[in-house]
């Protein structure tokens, strides 16, 4: 860190921008407040004056704007409830209540760098419309970007980020993942086809269920050993716990997250879809939405790290976003989201890698 004495910080200070010392002001001895001077430098002052930058650029980011944002974010979640549990699923599979392939929220799943957002105390960066921009408090990040009013029309777009200021991006190739997963996938189905086929042709008293099943669970098998494969291979190795939240809820149950999240006391990162513009004129006191809930993702590094899968997931039920003895949520690994690989799909797969009951109630 640079031994250079800081500035001064008044409340006009910018947390964002550039520091610029004080101007050096005119005495009013030598320029008499109401003289011909003074009147005509204020005119210059007042022409010069910017007020479309001033309520773009500066009012946003001066400290009592930020103030009013936190006191008012702390007024909204003292005033809350309780989290909402997640919704009923299968125990066998995670049926997603919140389809991630359409616009709202769009399918494209985090790209590995999206992440990667380093925090420097000399980062000038101007604000960062989909994650906290450099040095900003948590509590004003909370503020500036509610996912229950932010809407996935504006500048942040369709996802609010994230991360422990200690992660590193993993290097991924999702290109050749889903190139070369697809092919297999295909592949899969056309196997499917003539298993079928050469089962129909058999004689009617081989033609049993049982044996056609077993048949079918040979190849899904082969496959999920092959994609797991090509995910380790292309370094897509990310995972992550899945929570729908109601949207009366999701401005509480993100702060909670996303606080645990910067200390580095959960997962790597999180995210958090923003409002559909349809949901919110639908809501009806305009709280940020109807009674479609919202997804919250918290990150692991490694799906195959289960150790670190089941110790994100007690701290979830300690920070009580998880009920272990309710209704379980599950854990998904990037590589089937990339791949946009369901529950119910029609290759057989399970689409989520781990429930919660996997873990028990300890």
């Amino acid at each position: 860190m640079s031994n250079a004495p800081m500035p001064d910080l008044s409340e006009e200070s910018s947390f964002y921008g550039l520091y610029s010392p004080p101007r050096k002001r005119t005495h009013q001895l030598t320029n008499p407040t109401g003289s011909e001077e003074e009147t005509a430098r204020l005119e210059e002052k007042v022409s010069k004056f910017d007020t479309d930058n001033y309520w773009t650029n500066l009012h946003p980011h001066s400290y009592n704007t930020i103030k009013q944002n936190v006191l008012a974010a702390r007024g909204a979640i003292a005033s809350s409830s309780s989290p909402a549990p997640a919704p009923e699923a299968d125990a066998s599979d995670a049926p997603e209540p919140m389809d991630l392939t359409s616009s709202e929220p769009p399918s494209t799943p985090i790209p590995t760098h999206d992440f990667d957002v380093p925090f420097s105390s000399t980062d000038t960066t101007p604000i960062r419309h989909n994650r906290p921009s450099p040095n900003e408090p948590i509590s004003s990040f909370l503020a500036r970007l509610r996912p229950s009013s932010t809407l996935s029309t504006s500048p942040t777009g369709s996802w609010i980020y994230i991360s422990s200021y200690s992660y590193q991006h993993p290097q991924a190739d999702i290109k050749k993942l889903v190139k070369d997963g697809t092919a297999e996938l295909r592949a899969h189905e056309d196997k499917i086809s003539q298993v079928c086929a050469e089962h129909a042709k058999k004689p009617k008293k081989t033609q049993t269920p049982a044996a056609l099943t077993r048949e079918l669970t040979k190849h899904r098998v082969d496959l999920e050993r092959s994609l797991f494969a090509l995910a380790r291979e292309t370094g897509v190795v990310l995972g992550k716990w899945m929570l729908f939240i109601s949207p009366a809820k999701v401005d509480e149950v993100w702060g909670v997250v996303a606080e645990a999240t910067a200390k580095g006391e959960l997962g790597f990162g999180a995210k958090v879809a923003t409002a559909a513009v349809a949901d919110v004129a639908a809501a009806p006191s305009g709280d940020g939405g109807s009674n479609k809930t919202r997804l919250i993702c918290i990150y692991t590094k490694d799906y195959e790290d289960r150790a670190d899968v089941e110790r994100v997931l007690r701290k979830m039920a300690e920070l009580e976003l998880v009920d272990l003895e309710g209704r379980p949520v599950y854990y998904k690994c990037d590589a089937y989201t990339h791949l946009d690989i369901k529950g119910g799909n029609v290759w057989g797969l399970r689409a989520s890698m781990y429930s919660s009951r996997d873990f028990g109630k300890k």
